[in-house]
């Protein structure tokens, strides 16, 4: 009985020391770049940017634990693992309706999400959010429902997304279809969610397009 207890430990020892091999690969060698732009005549305005992983808090009712730790799930509050080995950074530009969201250091469960401000300039013509689409092809819905992405045309999903509205008071909301009339502004977010299918040694970029329709 002894022996095959150390023999269960022994293969469990060295499983744990395979996950953490593949886990170091991943996180040395993979960086995700997402860039968004807002496709929308007239033009919208990207103000400000926020993610709940660059160990800042932006705003306590978003991300009051980003103090180093990654998020372990979804949503403005979400739990956290206890490690700090990935990333999540934007950045607003080059153009008013451009930004980033840089991802490094990511693994199989790693979440982040990107806010921005968007919003009509005063006395521009009222729009509306009509989709947002990933790679110019699939279209993300409002969460919690999620929709994947193959970045690397392995035909295996790496990602996982969703669109929605997070307030000042961090109330979530539909982000799909939301209204721009003169002067206004809403936080738009797009959460992100790394597949254990995701494999590591590339770096991968999508981008990420709101699109609006102009009211008449």
């Amino acid at each position: 009985m002894k022996r095959k207890v150390l023999a269960l430990v022994a293969c469990v020892a060295l499983l744990l020391a395979a996950v953490g091999v593949v886990w170091a690969v991943w996180q040395a060698n993979s960086t995700i770049h997402t860039s968004l732009q807002i496709g929308v005549k007239p033009a919208a305005n990207i103000t400000v940017g926020s993610t709940n992983d660059d160990e800042v808090v932006a705003n306590p009712n978003w991300d009051a634990g980003d103090t180093g730790l990654d998020p372990s799930g979804p949503g403005p509050l979400a739990s956290r693992f206890t490690g700090d080995s990935g990333t999540c950074t934007t950045t607003i530009g080059p153009g008013a309706s451009e930004a980033s969201l840089n991802i490094i250091g990511a693994y199989g469960g790693f979440f982040c999400y990107g806010l921005w401000k968007i919003g009509n300039p005063a006395g521009g013509a009222t729009w509306t959010m009509t989709a947002v689409t990933l790679n110019g092809s699939a279209s993300l819905a409002n969460c919690p429902t999620m929709t994947s992405a193959d970045l690397n045309a392995d035909t295996q999903p790496d990602v996982e997304a969703c669109v929605s509205q997070l307030d000042d008071a961090g109330t979530v909301a539909n982000l799909l279809p939301v209204g721009f009339g003169s002067g206004v502004t809403h936080n738009a977010r797009l959460s992100l969610h790394v597949l254990d299918t995701a494999t590591g040694g590339a770096t991968r970029v999508f981008d990420v397009v709101f699109v609006g329709a102009a009211q008449n």
